[in-house]
């Protein structure tokens, strides 16, 4: 009986693991077929809305990168910088808004980045990325504006400049939103006597001759609008100027003729150097290791290291007490004789 039931229990054994050979083999072979497949080009992982990119402290959100493609190099960077409140956000987001035909029921493509009703006073710094379905990857900055009364301020500022170098290295279009022609802020006393749909000729002369003035030197830049764009020759860059008409407070922005054709002027520029891009572009994915290896580089920076051997020159750690109820003082910090 022995040998009987010996025969009886080795078939079975012998089956099942040639059976699991079999669903090995298929497994493996399943798996190369995965690894060898290339990505769709024209398939794109859609975004609902904003996501963060630098956290406080330029600290990068690495899940937000799983939104780059891997193998497309047909896309711009573009990014804003500005004192808070002068409208960065709702600039970004009339890049991505259909001016022709509104959709009620879906209008998260006109709120991408939300709109602050208050400014941030003393708010974190943040960066914020959205990839448009025509691939512009949009990066709205947020800071607030007395981070001199933060404890502290020392190494806000040095975030604040790494990041500026970040900005500049890593985006193909920069946007520099301000409110006030020439940044001054006696001149807004003046300047709030002057009709906020003023665009004359006058205006813009005086606006652009400022502008060349300040580039003058720096043969890199020329100054460009919508009506005349000059030939830049061997110049790489341009520094374009584009005056938007006063925009009421609120989420929605009603869309008026001359804010469309303001607008329209805008994507104009933006697209402009699209296919010139593209040719020395690398994909979305190198971009972002870039990215991630710029935040991470320990490399020192001109800026950065003139900022510390002037905080070093004047001791700003000894000599600067930060006050604790900055409302109680105007000057929100003192320096120590």
């Amino acid at each position: 009986m022995a040998p009987g039931s010996a025969s009886h229990e080795h078939p079975p054994q012998v089956a099942s693991s040639s059976r699991t050979e079999e669903h090995k083999k298929i497994a493996a072979s399943s798996k190369a077929n995965v690894a060898s497949a290339a990505p769709d080009p024209y398939s794109y992982a859609p975004m609902n809305g904003a996501l963060l990119l630098l956290r406080n402290h330029n600290a990068i959100n690495y899940r937000t990168l799983d939104f780059l493609h891997e193998t497309n190099q047909d896309y711009i960077v573009v990014g804003t910088v500005g004192m808070p409140g002068v409208g960065k956000s709702t600039i970004l987001n009339m890049l991505n808004t259909n001016l022709y035909y509104r959709d009620h029921a879906n209008e998260k493509s006109d709120k991408i980045f939300p709109v602050h009703s208050t400014i941030n006073l003393n708010g974190e710094n943040e960066v914020k990325m959205y990839i448009t379905d025509d691939r512009l990857i949009l990066l709205d900055c947020s800071e607030c504006i007395f981070g001199h009364t933060r404890k502290d301020f020392i190494q806000y500022e040095q975030d604040e400049l790494k990041k500026m170098m970040i900005l500049l290295k890593s985006c193909h279009v920069i946007l520099v939103v301000q409110e006030e022609y020439y940044n001054i802020r006696l001149i807004l006393f003046v300047r709030n006597k002057v009709n906020p749909y003023n665009a004359s000729s006058q205006t813009r002369g005086q606006v652009e001759n400022l502008y060349k003035n300040i580039f003058r030197n720096s043969p890199s830049f020329s100054i460009t609008h919508d009506t005349l764009i000059e030939t830049t020759g061997n110049k790489q860059e341009a520094f374009n100027y584009i005056e938007f008409p006063a925009l009421g407070k609120g989420e929605t922005v009603d869309t008026n003729d001359h804010l469309k054709e303001t607008i329209l002027s805008l994507r104009k520029l933006v697209y402009a150097g699209r296919e010139t891009i593209m040719v020395n572009n690398c994909t979305e994915k190198a971009w972002g290791q870039a990215l991630v290896k710029l935040v991470d580089s320990q490399e020192g920076n001109f800026f950065i290291d003139k900022y510390e051997k002037l905080k070093d020159k004047y001791n700003l750690h000894n000599h600067v007490k930060i006050v604790e109820h900055s409302y109680r003082d105007p000057s929100g910090l003192h320096f120590i004789e």
